[in-house]
Parts: C-alpha cells; sequence; structure tokens
C-alpha cells in the first residue's frame, strides 16, 4: 500500500449541518475529543468546509445528507459556484436561505455535476435529501483526485470488498492509495452504511490532502536547483548574514537574513527572556511581498553552517516552518545548504537580483505554535519530544537560556535530538533511517497530537520539518518560548 497521503494541521459555529456553512472563526467543538477524525474536523473548519450546530457541538456520528457532502467536496475542490450554476436535476430545492447562502444547493449541486464527481440517482433525480453512503462518498472523492491517485497493484486486496458494480473500483483505489488509512477498524467497515460526519470530514481531509500535494519536494538537492534556477515561480531565499551573502550566492537568490523571528539579540538569550519569536503577521507579510514571494512561489530555502553547522541548518528549517505558518504552499530547503552547493562547483554570483515587490496575502495557521500553559495542560496527554542535545535532557549540559536549577526535560518529554536528523556532510538522513529514528524515540499514529520544543526554537523547528513534511505526520505542535519559557514557569525534571 501507498504511504497515507494527509495534511498537516489548521473554525465555525454555524445552525445547520455541515455544509451550510459561515465565516469560521475558532473551532470550539465540545464533543471531538479524542474522537478519531478530531484532526480532519479542525483543519476542514478553519477552512470554511464544514461546520457545526448553534450548540458548539459538531455531531461526528450523525449521518450526513448528499446535497450537504457535495457541497463539501466543491468547496474541498475550491470549484468556483456562481449564479448562473443552475441544478438540472428535477428534484432541486429552493435556496434555503435566498439572501444568505442563495446557491446552496442547488449552485453547488450543480457545479459538482459539471466537474463530474457526482452522477444523480438513476430515475434522473439527486436524492438531496437522502444520506450519502460511505461508498458514495468514496466515489465523489475519487473521481474528484482524478489523475493524481495512482492505480492499484494487480491482485492488490486489502480490507474491503470491491465487488459493488458503482463503486468497488473506487473503493480499491481509495483503499490503495491511503485514503481510508484513517478509518478505525476498517476490515469491519459495512460501505453500503450511510457515512457519518466524522467519516465525511476524513474523506475530505484525505482529498485536500491530493489536491494540495506539493509543487516541489521538501528537500531538493543541488542538482535539482541547479537544473531548474529558471523555474517559473521559483525564489530562493539565502539565509545567511549579509556579509556571506555578498561574497557569493546561488544567482537569483535574494538575502533575507533577519525577519522570520524577532528578539534575537544577545540579551534576549537570557534565562527569563524569549528568543526567537515569531513576528507579527503583517511584519513578515511585508517582508515577504517586499522580496516578491508570494503563497503560490516555490520557495527554496538556502541557509549556512554558522555558528555551527546544527545551528545553522536549524536556522533553515526555522525560516522554512514560519514560512509555512504564513501561508506559503510550496516550501523547500536546499540540501546541504549553500556550503554543499559551493564544494560541489554550482554556479555562485555576487549579482544581486531585481525584485518586484507584491502584496502577500494570507492567514497564519493559528495552531501550528502552541503556549507554556498549553504544554503544562497536555502533559501525559500528547506526546511531547525534546529536540536538544541528549546531554542537555539528561541533565549533564545546562544551556545558557537556562538556569543551574532548571536541569533537564519537561516531564513526560522524550529525547529526539535534532543534530540526528543529518548525515556527516550535512544533508538530511533517507526518509527510511529517519522513520526509524522517529519510532524508535515515541509512539504514535501520524494523525496524534504532538508537540516539540528545545532551547529557543531551533532544533524544535527541525523536527517539525521532518515529521511534518517528509514524514506524513498531520498534528505537530511548535512550543513558542521553548524551554527558555518553560523554565521560567516551571521545573524540569531529570
Amino acid at each position: 500500500m501507498m504511504p497515507r497521503r494527509m495534511l498537516m494541521a489548521l473554525m465555525l459555529t454555524v445552525a445547520l449541518i455541515l455544509a451550510v456553512g459561515a465565516p469560521a472563526s475558532a473551532v470550539a467543538f465540545t464533543d471531538i475529543e479524542d474522537n478519531p477524525y478530531e484532526a480532519g474536523i479542525e483543519l476542514l473548519a478553519g477552512r470554511s468546509i464544514v461546520g457545526g450546530h448553534a450548540d458548539g457541538t459538531f455531531r461526528p456520528d450523525n449521518p450526513v445528507q448528499r446535497q450537504q457532502f457535495a457541497k463539501m467536496a466543491v468547496l474541498t475542490m475550491d470549484y468556483e459556484v456562481t449564479e448562473a450554476d443552475v441544478s438540472d436535476f428535477p428534484d432541486t430545492p429552493n435556496p434555503y436561505d435566498p439572501v444568505n447562502n442563495p446557491l446552496y444547493p442547488g449552485g453547488y449541486v450543480a457545479v459538482a455535476a459539471e466537474n463530474g464527481i457526482i452522477l444523480g440517482k438513476t430515475d434522473g433525480n439527486f436524492d438531496f435529501y437522502g444520506n450519502v453512503t460511505r461508498q458514495q462518498a468514496i466515489t465523489i472523492v475519487v473521481r474528484a483526485a482524478g489523475e493524481a491517485l495512482a492505480a492499484p497493484d494487480a491482485g492488490y486486496q486489502g480490507d474491503l470488498s470491491y465487488t459493488d458494480p458503482d463503486h468497488g473500483a473506487n473503493i480499491k483505489k481509495a483503499e490503495f492509495n491511503g485514503l481510508l488509512d484513517g478509518i478505525p477498524n476498517l476490515a469491519a467497515w459495512n460501505p453500503a452504511a450511510s457515512a457519518t460526519r466524522g467519516e465525511a470530514a476524513e474523506l475530505l481531509t484525505q482529498l485536500l490532502a491530493v489536491v494540495e500535494e506539493r509543487a516541489i519536494d521538501p528537500i531538493v538537492s543541488a542538482d535539482w536547483l541547479e537544473a531548474n534556477l529558471d523555474l517559473d515561480g521559483l525564489v530562493i531565499i539565502d539565509t545567511r548574514a549579509p556579509a556571506a551573502y555578498e561574497a557569493g550566492h546561488i544567482p537569483g537568490s535574494v538575502n533575507i537574513p533577519a525577519g522570520f523571528y524577532v528578539n534575537a539579540t544577545p540579551e534576549d538569550m537570557a534565562p527569563g527572556q524569549l528568543y526567537m519569536e515569531l513576528p507579527e503577521p503583517a511584519d513578515l507579510f511585508a517582508l515577504l511581498g517586499n522580496n516578491g514571494i508570494t503563497p503560490d512561489s516555490l520557495v527554496v530555502v538556502v541557509g549556512g553552517y554558522d555558528p555551527m553547522p546544527t545551528y545553522g541548518l536549524a536556522d533553515a528549517n526555522r525560516v522554512a516552518d514560519t514560512l509555512i505558518w504564513a501561508g506559503a504552499k510550496n516550501v523547500a530547503i536546499l540540501d546541504g545548504s549553500y556550503p554543499l552547493w559551493e564544494a560541489e562547483g554550482k554556479a555562485v554570483t555576487t549579482e544581486v537580483p531585481t525584485v518586484t515587490p507584491v502584496t502577500y496575502t494570507a492567514v497564519v495557521d493559528s495552531d501550528m505554535w502552541v503556549s507554556t500553559q498549553y504544554v503544562a495542560d497536555n502533559i501525559g496527554e500528547v506526546v511531547i519530544i525534546d529536540a536538544r542535545d541528549a546531554n542537555v535532557y539528561d541533565g549533564t549540559v545546562t544551556e545558557p537560556w537556562t538556569t543551574e536549577d532548571k536541569k533537564g526535560h519537561i516531564p513526560t518529554a522524550v529525547s529526539l535530538p535534532a543534530p540526528l536528523i543529518w548525515e556527516a556532510d550535512w544533508t538530511y538522513k533517507s526518509i527510511g533511517a529517519l522513520e526509524q529514528l522517529a519510532e524508535a524515540a515515541f509512539t504514535a499514529d501520524k494523525n496524534d497530537e504532538i508537540i516539540i520544543y528545545c532551547g529557543v526554537g531551533g532544533y524544535e523547528s527541525s523536527w517539525w520539518y521532518v515529521l511534518t513534511q517528509m514524514l506524513g505526520y498531520t498534528n505537530v505542535k511548535l512550543y513558542d518560548g521553548a524551554a527558555q519559557a518553560w523554565a521560567a514557569e516551571y521545573d524540569m525534571v531529570m
């Protein structure tokens, strides 16, 4: 089976069921905690693809109407719906809210039909009020994903039956491509039964992962970058100090040595202070726009080895993470960073490119970083990873941002030092080797919540990038403030 493709993690209350939504705010569903589909529900709610009820519940075990799932699929695919889209199905009802939502349900169902993801019933109707079955929902998702899904291997057989003449082939393709991996006890699942709201959210989360698949690999080689320097939409960010950039850089790269985090003075490193904090979104958006970057740019981050290789590499990861937080869709890191590019004899220039400023508009991922209180509240509930060196984790060494009486680590945290990520030549280890490191350090499904911290925010960024962008973990959070902030309020353990 192919690896499961899921998203990383991103709120809304409405009075009607699932798909008749309103603008998203903060997710506060009262009935999805520990639900197997919690992460997907929150992700889709954050994008106004699904909604909840006026009492604050989501009701993940309730069924989903066909009209509702059609609308959600259209929103997931980001199809445009206008007043010109009129449903041809004879049983199309009038809009339920002609003033605020005149396009639902008819317009959304019309667009779904126009794009070939729904066909209707054999009697020519759509059956708007009927509950969508699991296999119908799977078929809609597979049709929407199209050629992005691989054909199953010859002789493939998963947990489900593929004998249904209308849906069997689509069920097989969905299972082969990992779209059903998040369904608990799949072997006992009845595809002909009505889909629940939670299952609908899971299927659409998988569809979103497929349609938003990266346009660039998370780690790119010097050879790849050399061959794609003229690629349309490519922006290369050199994060090294200005003097290093001026001495020589990759052709076309722009120098952004600061601005991806604030509180970056030596004084901010002291115990009780906060180093490497997130910038204000408006400031970051201005920085990116002034350097010609949009959320759709293909961004390659190039770092250095100063003041030491692991710190320079971690800094590149921190920049990449911050770009993703800021809504950049396609971010990559140059494997081996600038020193390897130079060592391989690739082209170097001192010419500074001319940049046309743009307006950068996006929404930050407010769930990506968490606070000290959030970490304290979740001790014993989620996996907590300490990305610092092992001798700092065990209290043998005290870093300058904590004090001697705060040696050790956050309670229940497991050790997974960031320097293990790289080979001796400072290139990233293979996916398999990184998977082994993660599996040896902690036990978690790829949609389980994980919190990562380090000393001040660099090393944790490296493991966040590896876990989410390379290994497919979908619910990993960064502790803003890290050990420096924790030690100011709580004790460590050894």
